[in-house]
């Protein structure tokens, strides 16, 4: 997929996360005439994170406003927050209630909220997604993941 991605022309503007039933997994930055990507493979739960802004230097450069930009800032922490719970959790088993209670938290001990509806300012979450691959199921949250139900739709 990644392959394919690569080959084609993009005018740039957006990211993807991919993932297959066997726990690999890609991000994919759409730069105007070049992408990035990262992949992780199937190590625990074999998962990776993906935030609302850039994190390539060089696409960011051109697609994004100034690292000192608070909503970059933010996504940047709110990356790395996905990313350390990815890496504390990789032992155990996963489950929806503990990816969506992730999804769901705010403001703690200095970490940022990955759920934006309580911020003053700045981007706002307007909804959430899951994607269980090996189910071949998507749960889909269309607001706020701390106060909204889980849709679930099967594929």
């Amino acid at each position: 997929a990644l392959e394919f991605i690569k080959s084609q022309p993009h005018a740039g503007g957006g990211a993807l996360v991919l993932m297959d039933s066997a726990g690999y997994s890609a991000t994919v930055e759409l730069g105007t005439g070049t992408i990035a990507s990262r992949t992780a493979g199937p190590v625990g739960w074999g998962g990776i994170g993906q935030t609302n802004h850039y994190q390539d230097p060089t696409i960011f450069a051109g697609q994004s406003g100034s690292f000192a930009d608070p909503d970059g800032a933010n996504t940047r922490g709110r990356l790395a927050r996905i990313e350390n719970w990815i890496a504390a959790t990789a032992a155990e088993p996963s489950t929806l209630e503990k990816v969506a209670c992730l999804l769901a938290s705010h403001d703690m001990d200095a970490h940022p909220a990955l759920c934006r509806h309580a911020v003053p300012g700045g981007s706002q979450t307007i909804s959430t997604s899951l994607f269980a691959c090996a189910s071949r199921s998507l749960y889909f949250c269309p607001g706020n993941p701390c106060v909204n139900d889980w849709q679930l739709y099967s594929f």
